[in-house]
């Protein structure tokens, strides 16, 4: 089973893909990781301005495409929209998601001003308000439109309901076997 943890940057999803990785017996990857394992380099900054966006997708789905070839359950880290090298936020083209083959999508959400706040001590760069609630409506426009047209599961979550999530999850794990 291929699952799709997005959200915004700062929102939580390593801590919940870390959490459901343990209980569920999964492999997990970050975007960002495969991305920068084969490139060899990153393309983004640290305040997440990515330059060759669609040229990382096509290295993201290459290195997910080998990691699914070794584990059967993988666990993405990823989005749905990234901030492009002017800061303009940008929503990944549908394609990719498709080329990923995705089972199931969770869309973590959270208060963006706690967001915000967390970034900013994290990342030590200022984030404005406006610039997390724009990644954020992104985000689960990108799931949305996803979602409808391919039929995959989607299933939105506040990121302080890890234990839902989980047995969420675990349901659908229990019910593909």
């Amino acid at each position: 089973m291929m699952i799709f943890v997005a959200g915004v940057y700062g929102v939580g999803k390593t801590t919940i893909c870390e959490l459901l990785s343990r209980e569920l017996d999964y492999t997990v990857a970050s975007a960002s990781a495969l991305i920068r394992q084969r490139r060899g380099q990153t393309t983004w900054n640290k305040n997440k301005k990515t330059h060759e966006i669609a040229q990382n997708q096509q290295h993201l789905i290459e290195a997910l495409s080998e990691l699914k070839a070794l584990n059967r359950s993988v666990i993405l880290d990823g989005h749905f929209a990234l901030l492009d090298g002017d800061g303009k936020v940008v929503k990944i083209e549908k394609n990719v998601f498709f080329d990923l083959n995705i089972d199931v999508i969770v869309l973590i959400e959270g208060d963006a001003k706690e967001i915000v706040s967390r970034l900013s001590s994290r990342d030590t760069t200022q984030w404005s308000y406006s610039t997390i609630a724009t990644l954020m409506a992104a985000e689960r426009k990108g799931a949305l439109e996803f979602h409808e047209e391919s039929g995959v599961p989607l299933k939105i979550f506040d990121s302080s309901a890890q234990r839902d999530i989980l047995n969420y999850l675990a349901d659908l794990k229990n019910d593909k076997k």
